[in-house]
Order: C-alpha cells, then structure tokens, then sequence
C-alpha cells in the first residue's frame, strides 16, 4: 500500500494537475510555471543538497555527466542551425528544443519504486544538476538568443535555483542544518 501512496499517486497528481490547468483554458499555466520556477525546484535542490543522503562526489559526478552531455548537445544542435543558414535567435532557438527536456520529476517515483531510497537520492541529484544546468546555461542560451553575452549572463543570476544550491550547500557545511 505505500507504494501507490509513495510512488503511484504523486505522479497521478502531477499528470491531473496538468490536465486541469489545460481544461482551465491555460489561464494559471504560467503561475504554475512561475510556482515551479522559484520555489518547488529550489526548494528541492535545497533540501537534497543540505541533507547528508547527497554527498558533494554524488552531485558533482551527477552535474559533470549532465554537463558534458548538455555540450555535446549545444554543439550538435548549434552545428546544425548553422548549416541551415538559421540566424542566433533561431540556433538558440533550436538549441533550448534540442538539448532541454521536460524531464525528472515524473521518473523520481518511479526510481524510488524501483530502487529505493537510493534510486530516489540518485534521480533527485540528476533533476537536481538537470535543472541546474537549464537554469544557467538554459538560461544563458535563451537570453542570448536577443541579448548582448554580458546581458544574457547576468540573467543567469536571477534564478533562485543557483541561490538554493549555494545556501543548500553552505548551511550543511556550517553543520547548521540537522
């Protein structure tokens, strides 16, 4: 029984959520976005990143893995727009469709199920260095598309995810967190 309590309806949620805000017209998909955005995800990384279930060497492999497959992505799907004669906006364009999915939260239920506690600390750390890679390189990429590099960089910083990882991180190491 815990385990449709643990794993199936969590995602039942999330898949009704999504169907009730379509039926809504899509009036509320952007707050709910926006709720996503700045306070479920960092609230995630913040509490993964601070407990002691997610060692540093975990994320650091998990974000270095996530990292160099994203490169290699941005290098492909850059290369392509290219050839295709597409301008920046259009490459970057292609870039945020080719190399950032909408992908994780649905698969830590299911890791949990399959895995236990660890497959849930592992695909907690993989939406973790995920998203955080969307939040600064995603971010970067999309506000380059139009934007002078400086410009587009500095609006990497306005993501709360990165803020989250840093006091996640920096309360544990000050021991201040149970």
């Amino acid at each position: 029984m815990s385990v449709i309590y643990d794993v199936v309806l969590p995602i039942l949620f999330i898949v009704a959520l999504g169907f009730v805000f379509r039926r809504l017209g899509g009036r509320y998909e952007r707050a709910f976005s926006r709720t996503q955005l700045y306070i479920l995800v960092p609230a995630l990384l913040f509490t993964v990143v601070s407990g002691a279930a997610a060692d540093l060497r975990t994320i650091g492999t998990v974000l270095l893995y996530v990292a160099i497959l994203s490169a290699v992505l941005i290098g492909i799907t850059q290369g392509l727009g290219f050839l295709a004669g597409s301008r920046r906006a259009e490459r970057n364009a292609i870039t945020l469709a080719g190399v950032f999915t909408n992908s994780g939260f649905y698969g830590i239920p299911v890791c949990m199920l399959a895995f236990g506690e660890a497959g849930l600390i592992w695909a907690s750390v993989y939406v973790i260095a995920s998203s955080t890679i969307q939040s600064t390189v995603g971010v970067f990429v999309a506000s380059a598309g139009r934007r002078r590099a400086v410009d587009a960089f500095a609006s990497v910083f306005k993501v709360p995810l990165i803020w989250a990882l840093v006091a996640g991180k920096g309360l544990a190491a000050l021991g201040a967190l149970p």
